[in-house]
């Protein structure tokens, strides 16, 4: 008979404690998680309240709730986003806020960029539509 595999209950601390912390920056509740990730409020709260492990599914339905990708919420304290680390939105975002001479440092970008993961989806979309509106009477 196979021994049963240890688990490491630092690691399910860790990523709740991660979850928190995003939270917490981004001035959400649970409930907001869950819709904007697409998961039953049900099933996200009893990740919290019993602090178990989300599968990598549920991580990744998280993560594209928040905005920000795997490598992202994995990086424990992230000090500059590089262009790579974005997604095809925000790249369109960065490069027409630099188009406007928006972005000149990167602690300005990074600022920027926080303020827009907080967003919810519907915002973005209008962000991107008034970013690009700005940057047509520029041009």
């Amino acid at each position: 008979m196979a021994k049963a595999r240890q688990v490491n209950t630092a690691d399910y601390n860790w990523i709740i404690g991660r979850l928190y912390s995003l939270l917490e920056s981004y001035g959400w509740t649970i409930y907001r998680l869950a819709k904007e990730s697409d998961i039953p409020y049900s099933s996200l709260n009893n990740l919290f309240i019993r602090n178990t492990m989300p599968t990598l599914s549920t991580l990744e339905k998280i993560c594209d709730g928040f905005g920000i990708t795997l490598s992202y919420f994995f990086a424990e304290q992230p000090q500059n986003i590089s262009i790579d680390d974005l997604d095809t939105t925000e790249k369109r975002v960065e490069h027409k806020l630099r188009m406007l001479g928006l972005c000149t440092e990167s602690a300005e970008e990074t600022a920027l960029l926080k303020k827009y993961r907080m967003l919810d989806r519907e915002d973005k979309i209008r962000l991107e539509a008034y970013i690009t509106g700005l940057a047509k009477q520029i041009e």
